[in-house]
């Protein structure tokens, strides 16, 4: 039961300035990723399957980055004094 609530903590504590921005690369790749894939079923455009397969780790790498961003914390500890 600790793991869920260590991760319910770390997902709502603040994330640092570079997960920030590592997590908004993420979701712009896997945006455009999904929207690459959608636009191919959609409106048949018979894209190679490399691209279809490129996109498709692309959608799965973007979701692991993006989560494991949120669940970075900023710790408040603060150095010792020598």
């Amino acid at each position: 039961m600790s793991i869920i609530k260590e991760t319910k903590k770390r997902w709502l504590s603040e994330t640092p300035i570079y997960f920030q921005k590592l997590r908004q690369l993420a979701i712009s790749l896997g945006a455009s990723a999904t929207a690459i894939w959608v636009a191919n079923d959609t409106m048949q455009l018979d894209l190679s399957q490399i691209i279809l397969d490129i996109c498709k780790y692309l959608i799965t790498l973007s979701a692991g980055v993006g989560v494991t961003a949120q669940l970075t914390k900023v710790d408040n500890v603060e150095p010792p004094n020598n």
